[in-house]
């Protein structure tokens, strides 16, 4: 159906800037603020598409598990605060002490990303992102 193709469309975006926001350098300011800006871009879509797209779907094709909207949400969210932190120590604009708390913060939004999925590579993932 079209409302099928148009969430595929979308979907194939927010990868894209998933993967526009891994390929830039965070440690320098400006390729950290456009890992941002890629990483907020995806999990704004992720929230459209559960809370718009999917209502125009009857139903869904056989294996699909859109389930995995909000841990990709959750993920895109937490990828983007830790940006925002490595911005913050590129071009030391932000106190050591308000690092921690968005590194606090990070470490919240990793969490509740981790929560979402009981896939073990998410797991993975989250604990290899919470080490840096």
């Amino acid at each position: 159906s079209l409302c099928f193709e148009r969430l595929n469309h979308l979907l194939n975006l927010v990868i894209w800037f998933c993967r526009q926001a891994g390929q830039e350098q965070l440690e320098t300011v400006e390729g950290a603020k456009r890992a941002y800006q890629h990483l907020t871009k995806a999990a704004w879509l992720t929230e459209h598409l559960q809370r718009q797209e999917l209502r125009g779907l009857r139903s869904l094709p056989p294996g699909s598990d859109l389930g995995q909207l909000a841990w990709l949400q959750a993920a895109c969210l937490a990828q983007a605060q830790a940006c925002f932190i490595a911005k913050g120590q590129a071009d030391r604009s932000i106190g050591e002490g308000m690092l921690a708390r968005l590194a606090q913060a990070a470490a919240e939004l990793f969490a509740h990303a981790k929560s979402l999925s009981p896939a073990p590579w998410a797991t993975q993932w989250a604990e290899q992102s919470q080490a840096w």
